[in-house]
Parts: structure tokens; C-alpha cells; sequence
């Protein structure tokens, strides 16, 4: 199974000119960025990243990682 990042590293945001694809073009360039795929550790990191609790990049966020769900579970 690959990892968040592993996966990021070659969906389909990378190359979308999208709040998404600026997200993971973000999150690639963050050498802090946790090396986990478990959400709660996940989006706690983009709340204390994220200026003023700003939702919309939050929830495209939790965007990216509901295709890494649907992706890591597709096979099952």
C-alpha cells in the first residue's frame, strides 16, 4: 500500500492549476510534513499550517485525501 505522500507524488493534483494541485504541489515542498497516512495526524498538521483556520483549504485537503482512501481501497 503507498503512502499519502508516496501516492501524492504521482496523482493527478501535481498537475492541476486548482487550490488542490497548490495544496500538493505545498504539502511535496514541506520537508516537516508528517510521514504518516493516518488523517487525524494529517489534518491536525494543516490546522496548525492553515492562517486563521481558513476552511477552504482544509477541506480541499480532506478532498485530496478522500481519493487516497478510495485509491488505497479499491483493491479490496
Amino acid at each position: 500500500m503507498k503512502s499519502f505522500i508516496e501516492w501524492l507524488k504521482t496523482s493527478q493534483y501535481l498537475n492541476s492549476d486548482s487550490i488542490k494541485g497548490d495544496i500538493a504541489r505545498d504539502i511535496l515542498r514541506d520537508k516537516t510534513f508528517p510521514d504518516t497516512s493516518e488523517e487525524e495526524r494529517l489534518v491536525s498538521y494543516m490546522n496548525s499550517k492553515l492562517k486563521y483556520g481558513a476552511l477552504a483549504p482544509l477541506s480541499e485537503f480532506k478532498a485530496i485525501y478522500k481519493s487516497y482512501l478510495a485509491y488505497i481501497n479499491k483493491d479490496n
